[in-house]
């Protein structure tokens, strides 16, 4: 079964697309996990034989059990378990990680450049979606909410309540039922609010309302918007895809840019366009006035890793190799043999490119064995008459002639069995992949134009962070490709294939070593017991969290600062004990998650020193500008109990609380005594003293 918005392969029962987020008509979500288990015990076992194209349809590549294990994370919003790689959960559809396309490189290819713009349209997904705790900051008008109500698009005044319905068909019942993508986003003037209706059929039409209308009549653009995805430039026009058609509309007509287009990049000031077209993806670019003739860039472009705000800068892949396109005119072919961007870094006319790249002599599980019994390639199938031996024999009067096959024969024909066996356990070892991709790390620099290998190896645990600066900043494991030694192969023989990997797992893990790369400056970090769990940064300081194994007891972790001074490279500084997560490093405030209680998700929540409070939901917790603090506390069945802490004292906002969507410490709308068998509840507004209700039977409020 494959994804209709995305083409994504799709697993049975999947709720939403983990790779674009749209909601699938399937059967309760499977435990991935235990079936994620299954294939890895499977692997052990296996048998390995080469499948003909012409025998099946579609050939499916299996994960392994290193991804397995060591990419499964828990969904944020529902607690489901996803793979590592998905960019959205497969039970809720809401976003896995960072949304900002130019933050890192996704782990794994992906052929089609569809996936280029699903990252935003993710935003709006979760937001829509029944199942989580919501809280999101206001970046739309302060002055104006927007919810629904039975299947309606509503609005009311913040400054004095005034519930108004504007779009009475937004919804279909079935559809409000189980989600909603409303994809609702203002114009950069605020003047016009754009959104998505969908219609009787699930199609989805894009409409608009000017907010200066006080009737807000809403006015359709167009339906059957494609991948749910759009741009409006900052004069007001709308960028789209429609039936492989891409559009610009100036909210009176349209018109056709070009046909069979994929996905679509619009520059900050909506002056350039590129687009990709779904057959050899080619890169086209156009200035969306259409003054001038598109202009072919490249074909096969099967990844973007980074774009520029203003499009003067894209990183992208073609194959295997990797490109620097500057300008929309000036390609530069970077290298070959790439797997994938860690992250990219843009600053005065300067572009930093860390990378992995492929190079190993050691790809599978036999190169790392020593075959201590190399004598087998000598041996052979004994020949029965050179163990036979005749002799004549007299009985009854008669003469035998008798031919005997001595013992030592059925001995080494025992032995050649064995070593037949032997022999097909090494081509399976030959067969199975190294548990881990060799290779190298490395840095571009556009300005010098030149490529640094910062680390060669077998590198893991990778972690990036893009907030700091000019510099690439990256946290990685390396084991020396010399340092890694597996068993002797008579050892997998008396203990089985299983041994293979235990043994390579167990010598990459005592000669794993921590680094910190910052630009082309490399040191180890850390004790051998210690591994960093996430990392942060704002801009100064580089915030980990690091857990520390002793023996079989749970990790203990700790948050410290690297340093990253040329001087003092990576030298530790433990700054809070038994502390779990990096919640905000902004502002200079380090807010983190103290104790955590996995079974509900909540935890102590600190400010430095200063605790704050304790059963906060962890993932509500939302940092503000002005220093500000607003998370949930007693989460239960998607309920909790609003709070905001400012600075000097914790207030509680409402308890029983749904959703809710912060402009200021004196203006936040709440979704309250929400009925999730009914799927209704309160709209109120938060005054900085009181609670207005502002209407009843809200189904969700609108975050903008």
């Amino acid at each position: 079964m494959f994804c209709e918005e995305c083409g994504t392969q799709l697993e049975e029962g999947m709720l939403f697309c983990p790779n674009c987020g749209m909601k699938v008509e399937n059967e309760p979500v499977p435990k991935l996990l235990e079936e994620s288990a299954g294939t890895a015990g499977a692997l052990e076992n296996a048998v390995y034989r080469e499948v003909k194209a012409e025998e099946v349809d579609t050939v499916r590549e299996e994960p392994s059990a290193d991804d397995v294990f060591t990419k499964a994370v828990f969904c944020p919003h529902c607690g489901a378990v996803n793979h590592g790689d998905d960019p959205f959960c497969a039970n809720c559809g809401g976003a896995l990680g960072d949304s900002e396309p130019s933050a890192s490189a996704p782990a794994r290819k992906r052929k089609n450049v569809l996936a280029l713009g699903s990252a935003i349209a993710a935003v709006f997904v979760a937001l829509a979606l029944i199942g989580s705790l919501f809280l999101f900051r206001g970046t739309g008008s302060p002055d104006e909410i927007y919810y629904i109500k039975d299947s309606a698009l509503c609005r009311s005044s913040l400054k004095k309540v005034e519930p108004q319905e504007l779009d009475e068909d937004l919804l279909d019942d079935e559809v409000e039922a189980i989600s909603a993508y409303i994809g609702m986003q203002y114009s950069e003037n605020k003047q016009y609010l754009f959104y998505f209706h969908i219609e009787n059929d699930g199609d989805r039409a894009l409409y608009y309302i000017d907010t200066k209308d006080k009737k807000g009549e809403p006015q359709k653009i167009d339906s059957g918007v494609q991948n749910s995805f759009y741009e409006v430039t900052p004069d007001n026009r709308v960028i789209y895809c429609k039936n492989d058609n891409l559009y610009i509309h100036d909210l009176q007509d349209k018109e056709k840019v070009a046909s069979d287009v994929g996905r679509f990049l619009v520059s900050q000031d909506g002056s350039t366009l590129v687009w990709f077209t779904q057959e050899d993806d080619r890169m086209y670019v156009q200035d969306t006035d259409l003054k001038n003739d598109r202009e072919k860039i490249d074909s096969e472009v099967n990844w973007i890793y980074f774009y520029s705000e203003d499009l003067d800068y894209i990183v992208y892949g073609k194959g295997d190799s990797l490109y620097l396109l500057e300008n929309l005119s000036d390609r530069e072919k970077i290298d070959s043999d790439v797997l994938d961007v860690v992250t990219t870094v843009c600053d005065n006319d300067t572009v930093r490119i860390l990378y992995r790249k492929s190079e190993s002599s050691k790809t599978s599980m036999w190169d790392f064995i020593e075959d201590d019994l190399s004598g087998d390639a000598d041996m052979e199938m004994p020949n029965e008459q050179d163990y036979q031996t005749t002799s004549i024999r007299k009985s009854w009067g008669r003469t035998y002639e008798v031919v005997e096959t001595s013992d030592e024969y059925y001995e080494k024909l025992n032995a050649y069995y064995d070593k037949q066996s032997r022999d097909s356990m090494r081509e399976t070892l030959k067969q199975m992949p190294a548990p881990m991709e060799g290779g190298s790390l490395e840095l571009y620099d556009s300005a010098s134009d030149e490529t640094t290998t910062l680390a060669e190896g077998w590198l893991g645990n990778l972690m990036s962070c893009a907030d700091m600066g000019e510099n690439t900043v990256a946290i990685y494991s390396l084991v020396e490709e010399d340092d890694v030694s597996g068993p002797r192969f008579s050892e997998i023989v008396e203990k089985g294939i299983s041994e293979a990997d235990e043994s390579l797992n167990r010598s990459l893990e005592e000669n794993r070593r921590l680094y910190l790369a910052v630009g082309e400056n490399v040191a180890e970090i850390l004790d051998e017991e210690q591994t960093v769990k996430e990392i942060a940064g704002d801009g100064e300081t580089l915030y980990v969290v690091v857990s520390e194994q002793d023996g079989e007891e749970e990790p203990v972790y700790e948050i410290g600062e690297l340093s990253l001074d040329a001087s003092d490279l990576g030298n530790y500084t433990c700054l809070y004990e038994d502390a779990w997560s990096i919640l905000s490093c902004e502002n200079g405030n380090l807010v983190y998650c103290g104790e955590f209680d996995p079974e509900h998700q909540s935890c102590d929540l600190y400010i430095g020193d200063n605790k704050v409070d304790s059963d906060v939901h962890t993932y509500s917790v939302r940092c503000e500008e002005n220093g500000h603090i607003i998370y949930y506390t007693d989460r239960e069945d998607d309920i909790g109990t609003l709070k905001l802490y400012d600075g000097k004292e914790t207030k509680k906002i409402a308890d029983d609380t749904r959703s809710a969507l912060y402009f200021d410490d004196r203006k936040i709308a709440v979704l309250v005594d929400f009925s999730s068998k009914h799927n209704r509840g309160d709209l109120k507004l938060y005054n900085g003293k009181e609670l207005i209700k502002i209407d009843t039977d809200v189904s969700r409020i609108i975050m903008l």
